[in-house]
């Protein structure tokens, strides 16, 4: 289902601002590469913002936060005014994963009619052709079986989920009535089994988190539904709920097991902290009087980096680049408008970068030197001023940046470490690693895996938490063993990175002899490519489209009186002319009267049928408007029709004698 909201007021902004308008305004837009002004999370709320620049406020812009608007293009400063009408159309944001199961006579042949199944579990069999079908942003499935001389059956339902969910609940649907009494006699257990899902079931291979294995999370009963709530659950975190129902009889367990039914479902909100969401768009389309400048160029509407500037001045840039289609069309006029159509949509493109110094004059300086970077509170302590206002400038999806050291000073250096650090909150398709080095790997280096040390030592040093898992163990890979080295440049072609998942490699280059690099001083970089792993096939996304409606100045053409034509000064002769002859007329009877048929004179002619005079009411008085009154349907809390039409033309009439008035200045002034 879609939210949409169509902003009911229309405010002002200066032409002259025009240009200065940011597109990034995309829902679940963050603080990194996108230059952003109107956040909004990624959420199911619905809301427009608009804002009244002043002329005299100069470079502020009502669309665009000064920081990270773009680059002004030069336009004329007319004080005419712009309207910019917003509608904002949002996608409910409901995390679904589902289940449904069906067993006859206690058997569990083709349990599942409706299941889920993540791309990225390991431990499922996915050279299966048949799991395609059932791809989704994690797991949920049935389990089931019999325990005749018990006279018992079981249900077990495992989950697990891809991204992070807020406010999770699971809906499990049981074949039985009366479930609180079932539970209050015993009749009817719970069990935790999450740690024999990851372990045993998942057999360790899918790397994923469980809930709590030691308790039976909170929940209520309705009807026949069992509601687990769960809280917040992050991402690639599984578990497993049963449910054993004992029967006094055989002849009821009989009955019970003939015919078995169960439903289980996921629900929540997706959390894309730190991720501008694929398929976000803005559009503007402007409506420009054609006697103004309206030149649009595509770079004024590309996202800019932001920028944390060190304690000691010096700039790191955030490395999260989010990937953008930008399309610019002219779609002909309207009036004497031009129209001129925008659209900022973002896509799927990875495009993470991360670069560092070894420069020993830095205080600190293997602390220091970053040039380029990508980290949020999943990987770096964010509780100090500093460590928040640097969070605010460089968070993204994941982790990404060049560790640095060296043996020596700048004018002896005898080695240099360049460690390589990538985490990513969120999956990764056609996954590629790309490191430039300063120099060419030709002799005296060696890499070292250090992805272990990453995710079991530094990450939870610093954060107090083992949050990433190491992606060697997650796929089966080894992938120090696919870099490949082409002089300066070493490449990892990693394909599928699952989300929550990290990798790192160092690269030690010793010097035969101590170099001097005062003046040199060497620098490395990283990048990282391919898609998100967030299409419709795979999950639903709470995408946010924005429409912007800007008109600026009259499209009405000017209404110039068409003059009367001509007449010559000459007048056209008739044709045959006879001057100075009077037209006799026929049969002329001179100075003999007519006389009338029957006449009666000095008598008056009586009206037949005489009506006495009676004054008649006029429809319309001289002097008195008329007023018509048309059926109106009047809502709760809505103004009337007459009342909302005298406002426009109100304004109307404000902003044409405004523009009267700025326009023969302007004559003035050009005199």
């Amino acid at each position: 289902m879609k939210k949409v909201l169509i902003a009911s007021v229309t405010l002002a902004c200066t032409l002259s601002s025009l240009q200065n308008v940011s597109l990034a305004d995309e829902a679940s837009s963050l603080p990194a590469a996108a230059s952003t002004s109107i956040s909004t999370p990624a959420t199911n709320n619905t809301g427009t913002t608009t804002s009244l620049v002043n002329n005299n406020e100069g470079k502020e812009n009502a669309l665009a936060s000064k920081e990270n608007k773009p680059e002004s293009k030069s336009v004329e400063n007319y004080d005419d005014a712009c309207t910019d009408i917003v509608t904002t159309t949002r996608e409910e944001n409901n995390v679904s994963l589902k289940a449904r199961m069906e067993a006859s006579n206690g058997t569990d042949s083709e349990l599942n009619k409706e299941k889920t199944k993540s791309p990225y579990n390991k431990a499922h069999d996915h050279t299966n052709p048949d799991y395609e079908k059932f791809y989704g942003a994690g797991d949920m499935e049935f389990n089931y079986w019999t325990n005749k001389s018990a006279k018992q059956e079981n249900i077990r339902v495992n989950f697990a989920t891809d991204y992070k969910i807020d406010d999770a609940k699971l809906e499990v649907g049981l074949p039985y009535e009366d479930l609180n009494t079932l539970i209050t006699n015993g009749k009817l257990k719970i069990s935790n089994a999450s740690k024999w899902l990851t372990e045993r079931y998942y057999r360790n291979e899918s790397g994923y988190d469980t809930i709590d294995p030691n308790v039976i999370p909170d929940y209520v009963i309705e009807a026949n539904k069992i509601i687990f709530d769960l809280g917040k659950l992050e991402a690639r975190t599984g578990g497993s709920l049963q449910f054993h129902r004992t029967f006094d009889t055989n002849e009821e367990f009989n009955n019970a097991i003939k015919d078995t039914k169960a439903t289980a479902e996921m629900k929540g909100k997706w959390n894309f902290d730190n991720l501008v969401l694929p398929g976000n768009s803005t559009v503007y389309k402007y409506k420009i009087n054609e006697t103004k400048e309206s030149n649009i160029d595509e770079n004024d509407y590309k996202s800019r980096q932001k920028v944390y500037y060190n304690e000691d001045g010096t700039p790191t840039k955030n490395g999260y680049i989010v990937g953008e289609d930008i399309s610019i069309v002219k779609q002909g006029k309207d009036g004497a408008c031009d129209i001129i159509t925008v659209e900022k949509k973002i896509n799927d493109k990875v495009n993470l970068n991360a670069s560092a110094k070894i420069d020993t004059r830095l205080k600190d300086y293997s602390n220091n030197g970053y040039t380029e970077r990508i980290i949020n509170p999943n990987n770096h302590s964010i509780t100090t001023e500093t460590e928040k206002k640097a969070a605010e400038k460089l968070s993204g999806p994941g982790n990404l940046e060049v560790h640095h050291w060296q043996d020596g000073s700048n004018e002896s250096t005898k080695q240099q470490h360049w460690r390589f650090v990538f985490a990513t909150d969120y999956a990764i398709q056609n996954g590629k690693i790309t490191v430039k080095l300063p120099y060419e790997l030709k002799d005296n280096y060696t890499i070292e895996d250090t992805t272990n040390w990453l995710v079991n030592r530094y990450y939870p040093a610093v954060t107090g938490k083992k949050f990433y898992s190491d992606l060697n163990l997650v796929n089966k890979d080894t992938y120090k063993s696919k870099i490949q080295i082409d002089g300066d440049n070493l490449t990892i072609d990693v394909g599928d990175i699952p989300a929550r998942t990290a990798l790192s490699f160092t690269v030690h280059k010793k010097f035969a002899t101590p170099q001097d690099f005062s003046n040199d001083i060497k620098e490395a970089r990283i990048n990282v490519s391919g898609n998100w792993r967030l299409d419709e096939k795979y999950i639903k996304l709470p995408t946010t489209k924005i429409m912007h409606d800007i008109k600026c100045g009259t499209c009405e053409l000017p209404n110039i009186p068409t003059p009367n034509r001509p007449v010559p000064n000459k007048p056209e002769e008739p044709k045959n002319p006879e001057p100075n002859k009077p037209e006799e007329p026929k049969n002329p009877e001179p100075n003999k009267p007519v006389e009338p048929k029957n006449p009666e004179p000095n008598k008056p002619v009586e009206p037949k049928s005489p009506v006495p005079s009676k004054p008649v009411p006029n429809k319309y008085v001289p002097g008195k408007p008329q007023v018509t009154y048309k059926k109106t349907k009047v809502s709760e809390n809505s103004l009337p029709d007459t009342n909302s039409s005298i406002w426009s033309l109100g304004a109307g009439g404000a902003l044409s004698l405004a523009l009267g008035f700025v326009l023969s200045r302007k004559k003035k002034q050009d005199k």
